[in-house]
């Protein structure tokens, strides 16, 4: 008999980038007014991005403040760092920012963008991200003694509807596996399935090592745990787990 494929479930903020996925988002973006303000007034010596969304925020406020031009500027003269590809490609396109001076590491974690951002010694760093966030990269720079200001460029706040749909689907389908891309899906999937007394939550897999901390501190133990954050191994994951 042949083996029932596997289907990947997210309910992320974008359509992951897999062949025979699901896709119910039920997550919202709320953008920060006045961010621009407090980057410009600053003096950092490095400005950091951990998603696409942040730079998105930072290019809505600074379209609004009358001041693209002079954070343009701002990231020309500075350290610039970001977690993953596409986010420094947002950073490039907005921004006009060359590609070849935005640090990204190997790994897409925080963690790994402070440790390489120690290498160049930067005395204040700011970090445009989301309201609740891992605090790796805040830790690890501060321990060194770096000034580190997280400045909140964006609120998310979930979809109760939709991560209700979501947790129907899971439940009723064995051959649906969740990817959990963030603490705050694990936390928000988990309270929905919960709360319509669904059981048999254990087709969960993380993203990365963060988020398979979060899901162990609820109580569920991750199906598998991706070698590295990225989609491909994500697949190879899930493939190796059945």
């Amino acid at each position: 008999m042949a083996r029932e494929e596997k289907r990947i479930l997210s309910v992320g903020l974008s359509r992951p980038p897999v062949r025979n996925a699901v896709w119910i988002p039920s997550l919202r973006v709320e953008y920060v007014r006045g961010i621009t303000r407090i980057l410009l007034a600053g003096r950092f010596d490095a400005i950091v991005f951990t998603s696409p969304r942040g730079v998105k925020a930072l290019y809505w406020d600074s379209g609004l403040e009358k001041a693209r031009g002079r954070v343009r500027e701002l990231l020309g003269n500075v350290l610039v760092g970001a977690v993953g590809r596409p986010t420094r490609r947002e950073i490039s396109r907005l921004f006009d920012v060359n590609e070849q001076n935005i640090l990204v590491p190997p790994e897409e974690t925080t963690g790994a963008l402070a440790r390489l951002l120690l290498d160049y010694r930067p005395r204040s760093v700011a970090g445009l991200r989301a309201d609740k966030v891992t605090p790796d990269l805040e830790r690890t720079l501060r321990s060194v003694g770096v000034q580190y200001e997280h400045i909140v460029a964006y609120r998310v706040y979930p979809d109760k509807e939709n991560m209700r749909r979501a947790c129907e689907l899971y439940a009723s389908n064995k051959a649906i596996v969740l990817v959990a891309t963030s603490g705050l899906i694990v936390r928000e999937f988990l309270s929905a399935c919960r709360a319509a007394g669904y059981s048999g939550l254990d087709r969960i897999v993380p993203f990365g090592p963060v988020t398979a901390r979060t899901m162990v501190s609820h109580g569920v133990k991750p199906l598998c745990i991706p070698s590295r954050p990225s989609w491909d191994a994500v697949e190879d994951c899930i493939k190796r787990a059945f």
